[in-house]
């Protein structure tokens, strides 16, 4: 939804304005809004029209936000059934390890000795193991001041690559909150793509220096007590297997609360349209809104916007 507001401002009849448009890159939380002009008196009135959209760039959750699907009664059900799955889990809140199961932590385990981390299994089996996947995990506000669930997700959710022609391109952790498209219709096909991804698949990304070859994991940095003070100092000291591990028990509930609560052959080609039409459509359609209902203002201030989007305003009527 668009939000108008007006502002006036008085300036002299000789200065005739041209369109600006500003941009801002940035990499704060989403929101949209937008805003339209103001005026106030002088002996020549004149008004100029401003525009403001919060675009959020960064956004690739194609469930973060509630829409729109015409002729879907199946959205609005499973966005229904979220709600109330974690307002009011009941039996369904059950223990993590029934969903991330000892198996997978054990796998998890191996990996992360592969690689020369140290061993967390004495938080999995004392803690995290029999927690309730909602009431003490999605919903627990320590883990959140931790950090120990949204870091990792944060690192490795969406990661920008130099895709196999060169041009730019993004690889997706396996988990329902972002543009992933391959197969969640299993806790267990979920997990051997989670693994792959996080400890053998070789990305290209861009920097500074050039194109260097990384994998996920490698990524990770660790939790520091002096900026998180809720994570203890022994968590610190294990914090990059530890979120690995919360990391991947996050995305297991992910899969299956929506494998509960829908089933495979609806919500997965559901998200691939949201899919299409908010994150792969996002740069054209929303210029599309802005050529076509806004064109007209004097000045389009654009917040949280991609390199991708400033150059196709660029090239287009807004340009």
């Amino acid at each position: 939804p668009h939000k108008a507001a007006s502002m006036s401002l008085a300036f002299r009849p000789a200065l005739t304005p041209r369109r600006l448009l500003c941009y801002c890159v940035t990499t704060a939380a989403s929101v949209l809004t937008t805003t339209t002009a103001m005026t106030t008196s002088s002996p020549t009135k004149r008004h100029i029209t401003v525009t403001t959209w919060n675009i959020a760039a960064i956004n690739n959750n194609p469930f973060e936000y509630w829409i729109t699907m015409e002729k879907n009664p199946a959205y609005e059900k499973l966005m229904i059934d979220i709600e109330s799955f974690i307002d009011s889990p009941g039996e369904k809140d059950l223990p993590v390890h029934e969903i991330f199961t000892d198996r997978m932590f054990d796998r998890l385990e191996t990996r992360m000795k592969m690689v020369g981390w140290d061993s967390v299994r004495t938080y999995w089996e004392s803690d995290f193991r029999n927690r309730r996947i909602i009431s003490g995990f999605l919903k627990d506000k320590m883990l959140g001041n931790k950090r120990l669930a949204s870091m990792p997700d944060r690192i490795t959710n969406t990661i920008n690559i130099e895709g196999s022609d060169g041009y730019a391109a993004i690889a997706c952790r396996p988990t329902v909150i972002n543009m992933y498209e391959g197969d969640l219709s299993s806790l267990d096909l979920w997990y051997e793509e989670w693994e792959k991804f996080m400890f053998t698949t070789e990305l290209k990304i861009k920097t500074t220096s050039g194109v260097k070859v990384n994998t996920p994991y490698k990524m990770l940095t660790d939790i520091k007590n002096s900026k998180y003070p809720a994570i203890t100092e022994d968590e610190e000291k294990v914090s990059i297997p530890l979120q690995t591990m919360c990391g991947a028990i996050f995305d297991a509930i992910l899969v299956h609360m929506m494998n509960t609560l829908s089933t495979p052959s609806v919500w997965q080609p559901m998200k691939k349209i949201m899919i299409e039409s908010l994150q792969k459509k996002k740069v054209p359609n929303t210029l599309k809104i802005l050529e076509n209902t806004y064109a007209s203002s004097d000045i389009i201030a654009l917040q949280e916007v991609s390199s991708a989007f400033i150059n196709m305003a660029a090239e287009g009527a807004l340009g």
